[in-house]
């Protein structure tokens, strides 16, 4: 008898994750054996037999916004393929859970369910560092519960930040749904088209969303996107279509002027002068590989703020 069987799982981390668990990642647990045709293999620290199997979510997508007293969070997860024949969307439940430690864990959002779609969760969550849980239960017979762990830190509120702080939220990957649609700049719009995840193909057509936090309201903010292969691979003199507005492209970046920014229209976003922005991109000459993207904000008297993305243009 093989002593390490198929319908095992294993719910330890990778010893780093346990030592400092706001560093976890997803991939820091092994639930189940990668290889099941190997089952000797396969030899976890611990391991169990549950009554309905536990299987890994993909990453999925995370944005964090800044609002006065909490943080916004909004989590975009795929939902498994092998999932969307059995989906029962009046009692399976998909909710994204955590907190700062086991004592301070909370339900953050529950997301509705369709076949068609990724799971959503929109939530808000206090500053500073959490560990979140992605879970998706089932309860069609042999199907699968599926979860997706990892350690994060939200940004300060804008009641935290300094009186002359200036701030960025990290840019989030947007799949709009016709190549002339314009990026939204509603949060709920944004939400609804995150992208599940941070790899793409080079056809898609997508947008990045990011908030300015501090900036002077009424004022023109200069711009600049700049993107850089992690292969050292010079890609900038292939950016100057990437992004649909009108600006001039340098040896490090695209620049443009927002002359009149967006505010954010928000009861929760008062403290502080919040604006939205989105810009269009095109991958399409962009050779696969590994990128970060690179936001700049800045004002005319040269305070600036930054942040970035990573992400994944795959083989055709």
């Amino acid at each position: 008898m093989k002593e390490y069987t198929t319908d095992q799982t294993a719910l330890l981390p990778t010893l780093s994750a346990i030592l400092d668990p706001t560093t976890v990642r997803a991939s820091d647990w092994t639930l189940t054996n990668p290889a099941p045709d190997a089952p000797d293999g396969w030899w976890p620290p611990e391991f169990l037999q549950l009554r309905r199997p536990l299987r890994s979510l993909a990453d999925g997508q995370l944005g964090f916004w800044r609002r006065d007293t909490t943080v916004r969070v909004a989590h975009i997860v795929a939902l498994p393929s092998s999932v969307r024949a059995t989906l029962d969307s009046a009692t399976d439940m998909a909710f994204l859970a955590g907190g700062t430690s086991p004592l301070r864990t909370q339900l953050v959002a529950r997301a509705t369910l369709t076949p068609n779609d990724a799971m959503r969760f929109s939530g808000a969550v206090r500053s500073g560092p959490l560990v979140l849980s992605a879970e998706l239960l089932s309860t069609a017979p042999r199907t699968p519960n599926y979860r997706s762990r990892f350690g994060t830190h939200a940004p300060s509120t804008l009641r935290e930040m300094a009186a002359t702080e200036l701030a960025l939220s990290t840019p989030v990957f947007l799949r709009l749904p016709r190549r002339t649609g314009t990026p939204p700049t509603r949060v709920e719009d944004v939400i609804r088209q995150m992208s599940s995840g941070e790899r793409f193909g080079r056809s898609e057509r997508l947008a990045l969303y990011w908030e300015s936090y501090g900036f002077p309201l009424g004022e023109p903010l200069e711009m600049a996107l700049q993107l850089r292969s992690e292969s050292g691979a010079n890609v900038l003199q292939k950016i100057g279509a990437l992004i649909g507005v009108a600006g001039e492209r340098d040896s490090v970046s695209i620049r443009w002027t927002e002359a009149r920014p967006t505010r954010l229209i928000d009861a929760d976003a008062t403290l502080r002068a919040v604006t939205v922005h989105g810009v269009g991109l095109d991958l399409s000459p962009l050779d696969p590989g590994t990128y970060v993207v690179r936001i700049d904000v800045r004002t005319r008297g040269n305070r600036s703020a930054q942040s970035a993305r990573r992400f994944v243009i795959g083989s055709p």
